[in-house]
């Protein structure tokens, strides 16, 4: 698997659990968006969840392929779905009970699927597209400040 990329935008293809917001965003094709499932059911690949449309926190998943084990045999077979590694990843937040901004929060190992630049640009596109959806710019870390006064960059 390598991450795809459309060519003439830029955009990292990422995949969106369904909700309102996502449904009415027209920068996510259809085709991007799957059913609300437990996180071990997400496809391999990035993918999103919307954790709070209200206050614009999201989480990324990046999930290696989908692996499937057996174990027993005849009718006593069992079945599971796993990959072998995951990297979970939230969002910058403000925190609801001190008012402190967290930056990226991450947990898990990034697959060897995935590049640092190819995580790096899943991430950007997402916060962006987040942020268009809710409307929620009030987030601000230090990437936003370099755009935004890069004479203050150093």
């Amino acid at each position: 698997m390598s991450l795809i990329v459309n060519r003439k935008t830029g955009t990292p293809r990422v995949q969106w659990e369904k909700n309102g917001l996502v449904l009415r965003n027209p920068m996510i094709k259809p085709d991007d968006i799957f059913d609300k499932c437990s996180t071990r059911e997400f496809p391999e690949g990035a993918s999103v969840r919307i954790t709070s449309q209200k206050n614009g926190h999201a989480t990324v998943y990046f999930n290696s392929p989908l692996k499937t084990r057996t174990y027993g045999s005849g009718k006593n077979a069992q079945s599971y779905t796993y990959c072998d590694a995951t990297l979970k990843v939230s969002l910058p937040v403000i925190s609801t009970w001190n008012k402190e901004t967290y930056t990226f929060a991450y947990t898990g190992q990034l697959p060897s699927e995935f590049t640092l630049d190819e995580m790096n640009t899943v991430l950007k596109y997402v916060r962006e597209q987040v942020q268009e959806m809710t409307g929620n710019t009030h987030i601000v870390i230090k990437d936003d400040r370099q755009k935004l006064f890069p004479e203050l960059a150093n």
